[in-house]
């Protein structure tokens, strides 16, 4: 159970809370904007997730910010998706978790951007 679990938070002290109880689980840290990953990094075995709009907004900084989660063994996750369409836009930005309000296509995540 614990390997299919993700915590996420806004609150990157929540998420040293949970990876001190629980270490294998893996965190995500919930942001409104791509900011500094070090702090957030330190944690581990986190994924750093932005809002939608923010990754578009912010699509210059980005592969920067995604060249520093990759260096540090984390990706880039996206809230909240309200609809499937939304997937190959972000998908091509490099997002590779998303939290979704609705249902969506395995075999859309799946497939490789072009």
């Amino acid at each position: 159970m614990i390997d299919s679990v993700i915590v996420t938070s806004f609150d990157l002290d929540v998420l040293w809370r949970v990876r001190r109880s629980a270490p294998r689980v893996v965190v995500g840290y919930l942001q409104s904007d791509p900011g500094d990953t070090q702090r957030m990094l330190d944690i581990g075995h986190i994924a750093s997730f932005i809002d939608k709009t923010s990754i578009g907004r912010n699509a210059s900084r980005m592969p920067a910010y995604i060249t520093q989660l990759q260096a540090g063994g984390s990706l880039l996750g996206a809230f909240t998706l309200t609809t499937q369409s939304e997937v190959p836009a972000l998908k091509a930005a490099g997002v590779s978790w998303y939290v979704s309000d609705v249902p969506l296509d395995k075999a859309q995540l799946a497939s490789r951007a072009h």
